[in-house]
């Protein structure tokens, strides 16, 4: 179970400590890893390095260096204590890769290029947008990236609850270090000359591959996205997987045992599992090729919760399309397991619906009137989300998180140490029939999940089994006749271990004929 938490130091004001105190890391990052802890959470990746908040000291990100504190040792040191891991996470803004250097071609070239004429850097409107798309196949971007994560992995090395780095995907803020935004995208000359020597696609007579004027990249978009699109779309492709494959290879020469984990989040989900497929690969990332690299881990995050999209269809289009079959293909080695983040969706709310903080005897703030906050169903429905991907997919890990956001939850926890009781290892689904309460096992160990909003009843029947542990509680359970009676309340995920591998192993509605 991943907690995530979003957008750096904010963490702090949800612990109860005020932001500009950085000299009490131990008391922020140790209520917050108590609040994981009793989420049921096994490792927790808070965002070192986003916008202009990094949480720990850098010998490169030098635009927004912190030096007076070490957040994330604090996090590295309050794990061990409460059985956690850390994988931190990046998704930077890095300012100094705007510091001119003395070669004004490579610092264009350090941007991506549109070949639609949208504007990168400067809007039309004169205003600055940081970040930028940077240029992620440009050498000097490419290397900054590189060194910026190998430096924070040799840096905590040494810390029994560092287990990897997360590298955020998203449209929101973008800096494009790991993708390439879209096909409207990286137009340049330089990477164009590239891709034409790399491969057998002939340009047409007198075709630009000198300059980068608007004109020039244009062109170049008008005639890669024609016949040779296909190939352009590859060749994008597998230079991020090169891109990935070099920084997979600088963290483990930090310690061989880390794991790079690409987190898609907060971006669009296509319904349809082709044209999501093909919009991924027009982003530069395409799972089917990145899936096998070894030291990395695909994390499906694009699936959220919460009242943004308020178009109730669309939330329930959503939902059944992620719960159909064969859902996280793409993102999942053979022999392995999903590996999925739900987060939240915040919730705007206009000034008339809220007060300002004075009117109720709080401190006024610079941000009123502005406000978010995660909605969710009440009760047990919450636990929908979990029960259908552990339910439907049996899923190698789920989370939760995003920003400003504190998740205890008695029903939480209870389905998160159940879940964590089970090996990490794939289960075989054992009746595929369309059913509330679905049944995986694995060798002695099997879980049954109601992926209801009802209560239900189910007689497990297990053939050669004496008794089952229950994993969750420890007691165990004398088989009658062959089975043991089950009553789940909705979305409840149970798990056991049998004496020795049944024979056979199945579900029974009570009191039907057998």
């Amino acid at each position: 179970m991943v907690a995530w938490y979003e957008e750096g130091a904010t963490f702090r004001q949800f612990a109860g400590v005020a932001r500009d105190r950085p000299d009490l890391v131990h008391l922020a990052t140790d209520r917050y890893l108590r609040l994981a802890r009793q989420m049921g959470a096994t490792t927790i990746w808070p965002t070192v390095l986003v916008y202009g908040e990094p949480l720990y000291p850098s010998t490169y990100n030098l635009a927004f260096g912190e030096q007076r504190s070490d957040v994330l040792a604090g996090f590295l040191l309050g794990a061990k204590r409460y059985g956690l891991k850390v994988s931190p996470e990046f998704h930077p803004r890095a300012d100094e890769l705007l510091w001119a250097p003395r070669d004004p071609v490579a610092f264009a070239r350090r941007l991506l290029t549109s070949g639609t004429r949208q504007p990168n850097l400067l809007a039309r409107d004169g205003s600055v947008r940081r970040p930028p798309y940077y240029n992620a196949l440009d050498p000097d971007v490419r290397r900054w990236y590189r060194q910026v994560i190998g430096d924070l992995a040799m840096r905590y090395r040494e810390s029994s609850t560092f287990v990897g780095i997360t590298l955020r995907v998203s449209e929101w803020a973008n800096p494009a270090f790991n993708n390439l935004v879209s096909l409207d995208w990286g137009y340049d000359a330089a990477t164009v000359r590239r891709f034409l020597g790399d491969t057998a696609v002939v340009p047409p007579t007198a075709f630009d591959l000198q300059s980068d004027t608007p004109d020039a990249a244009v062109a170049r978009h008008t005639f890669l996205t024609g016949v040779p699109r296909e190939a352009w779309v590859d060749w994008r492709c597998r230079q991020l997987r090169d891109v990935l494959a070099d920084i997979v290879a600088t963290v483990r020469a930090a310690r061989p045992d880390l794991v790079v984990s690409l987190h898609f989040s907060a971006m669009t989900r296509d319904r349809d599992p082709a044209l999501d497929r093909q919009r991924l690969r027009e982003l530069g990332l395409d799972p089917w090729l990145l899936r096998d690299l070894p030291g990395l881990e695909l994390v499906e995050g694009r699936l959220a919760y919460g009242s943004k999209q308020l178009d109730p269809v669309e939330r329930l289009a959503m939902r059944t399309a992620a719960g159909a079959s064969g859902a996280f293909a793409a993102f999942v080695p053979a022999g392995q397991r999903p590996r999925t983040l739900i987060t939240m969706q915040y919730m705007g709310v206009p000034f008339p619906l809220f007060m300002h903080n004075e009117q109720i005897g709080w401190p006024s703030t610079k941000r009123e009137p502005w406000i978010t906050s995660a909605s969710e169903p009440p009760g047990r429905l919450k636990l929908a989300r979990y029960a259908e991907m552990v339910g439907l997919h049996d899923v190698h890990s789920v989370g939760d998180g995003g920003n400003g956001y504190v998740f205890v939850d008695d029903g939480l926890r209870t389905f998160t140490k159940e879940f964590a009781t089970l090996p990490r290892v794939p289960f075989e689904r054992v009746d595929i029939r369309a059913d509330s309460v679905v049944l995986w096992r694995h060798d002695r160990y099997f879980y049954v999940v109601n992926v209801s909003a009802k209560t239900a009843s189910r007689v497990v029947r297990a053939a050669n089994v004496d008794s089952v542990e229950a994993l969750g509680s420890g007691v165990t359970i004398p088989l009658s006749d062959g089975g043991f009676p089950l009553t789940f309340q909705a979305y409840e995920l149970r798990s056991f271990r049998a004496d020795r591998a049944p024979s056979a192993l199945n579900l029974e509605v009570p009191n039907a004929p057998r």
